[in-house]
């Protein structure tokens, strides 16, 4: 192209300069470009490389992040503040809580806004066969340590919501040591799969401008398709104390799980704690039942031992007796106020206890009377008669025995009847049981389902089923999901 003019380099004057051009000089010009556009060498794909962080710090910070959605306009946005010293895995985990995303697709930080940064790479990424340095491994005050810092943050590669994490502030970790929180915030966060930062804005438009004869914004084909499937988000709606203590809820189903009871954390295994069942986890007691908490659990089979003795009589059908019926029911407070007490069949409470101990191994069936066992008489005290009653709680198999961890998992966060009986319902629904009929459990089936654990731990009144909850059903409930040390006196 030697013979050729030089080739300006503004937009104007290139333009001029081709129309003055023939279409062979056109086209040697474009043959030209190509060969100087070619790679030379071979090709090299993109390889994510290590990154160079520094150690961290010897003595950890409060880093206050706030955190923003890009391409949103206004801006959704939050502020959290976390402890340096844990990993950015960890620090995901936050940002999906306090954002208000589901963890549904996969996310990658980074610390260089560029298509071909390299990136922390994630467990799946790992499992996948990429290299690079694991998220798990670097810690917050790694790459996030003074005012001004920043990081980014990509969650849904498919719909590519990018957020920018700012260091606001960096002070010295307090004592004791916080949590993780949200502290401020703005605008709700979309919906997932809503198809990124444009369709989002289109679809918070629409619902912001209140008028339905207005159709609605692509994919939906009508007003009513739309609303179905936004359901009842708005895009205006943020509230701090939700999203602080989502985030809350979070961190202690982080730390605190694998405390528990081992059943209880298989129970995890496939569905993660989420929404009320994390609150609960954050909402455990820390400290393990007190002798007082132990003497006012058991009284009840104190109560029984002492009028039962080590044998009682049945009858031919297998019902205890009438007098001995009469005489427990009498001992135990009359719970049973709508019977004459006499008829075991027809007092609830003195079967329901007389089934709890045969299926704790207090008392056994053996011919025509009700024995207690060699572990009934070790009950001696209310540590010793705790200590036979954990050893085989809850009580049933399969979805009752599901349903009971659940439930003493409510007990113990203090939460109310009909939340646990809803909870428990909707988690053995996520978790494929099903009744006879193959229709999904309702919370009238999760009663039966716990029935039997309830009462063990109870006692034969329900008080369950009152408002008025006894202070020391939480610490032996979370003694049984935690495994607490049983007190001495």
């Amino acid at each position: 192209m030697s013979h050729l003019s030089p080739v300006p380099n503004d937009p104007e004057s290139l333009r001029a300069w081709l129309a003055d051009r023939s279409p062979e000089e056109r086209a040697e010009l474009a043959r030209s470009l190509l060969d100087t556009a070619a790679p030379q060498g071979p090709f090299e794909p993109f390889h994510n490389r290590e990154i160079d962080v520094p150690p961290p710090l010897d003595e950890p910070l409060l880093l206050a992040l706030k955190v923003t959605l890009r391409r949103t306009k206004p801006a959704v946005w939050r502020r959290v503040e976390i402890p340096s010293d844990l990993t950015l895995d960890r620090l995901h985990a936050v940002l999906q809580r306090a954002m208000g995303w589901t963890d549904s697709h996969l996310h990658r930080f980074a610390l260089e806004d560029a298509p071909r940064a390299s990136y922390f790479v994630t467990d799946f990424d790992l499992e996948e066969g990429d290299e690079g340095t694991p998220e798990t491994g670097v810690r917050l005050d790694q790459v996030l340590r003074r005012p001004g810092d920043r990081l980014l943050y990509t969650y849904d590669f498919g719909d590519g919501w990018d957020h920018l994490l700012v260091v606001e502030s960096a002070t010295p970790l307090p004592d004791p040591r916080p949590a993780p929180r949200c502290t401020d915030g703005r605008l709700a966060c979309p919906p997932e799969d809503c198809g990124g930062a444009h369709a989002y804005e289109e679809l918070a438009a629409w619902l912001r401008a209140r008028a339905p004869e207005v159709p609605p914004p692509p994919p939906f084909e009508s007003t009513e398709d739309a609303y179905a499937w936004v359901r009842d988000w708005d895009p205006d709606d943020f509230d701090v104390e939700e999203a602080d203590r989502a985030v809350r809820a979070e961190h202690a189903v982080a730390t605190r799980l694998d405390a528990l009871h081992p059943e209880v954390r298989g129970l995890f295994d496939r569905v993660q704690p989420c929404g009320e069942v994390a609150d609960w986890i954050a909402a455990l007691p820390t400290e393990p039942p007190n002798v007082e908490d132990l003497e006012r659990g058991t009284w009840f089979w104190q109560v029984m031992l002492e009028t039962l003795g080590n044998a009682a009589p049945l009858t031919s059908a297998g019902w205890l007796k009438p007098s001995v019926v009469t005489a427990l029911n009498d001992a135990l407070g009359r719970p049973d106020r709508y019977s004459q007490g006499n008829r075991e069949q027809n007092c609830r409470p003195v079967a329901r206890l007389r089934d709890a101990a045969q299926a704790l191994g207090i008392y056994r069936k053996r011919r025509d009377m009700l024995e207690l066992t060699t572990r009934g008489l070790t009950m001696t005290d209310a540590p010793s008669t705790w200590r036979v009653v954990s050893e085989r709680m809850p009580i049933g198999k399969g979805a009752a025995r599901e349903a009971s961890w659940l439930a003493l998992l409510g007990l113990a966060a203090g939460a109310h009847r009909d939340e646990i009986e809803r909870v428990v319902a909707d988690q053995l629904d996520i978790r494929g049981w099903r009744l006879g009929d193959g229709s999904s459990v309702e919370p009238r089936d999760a009663t039966q389902l716990m029935r039997d654990t309830v009462t063990a731990l109870f006692g034969p009144a329900d008080t369950y089923f009152s408002a008025a909850r006894p202070t020391w059903v939480r610490a032996l409930a979370a003694d049984l999901v935690a495994g607490h040390p049983i007190p001495s006196r």
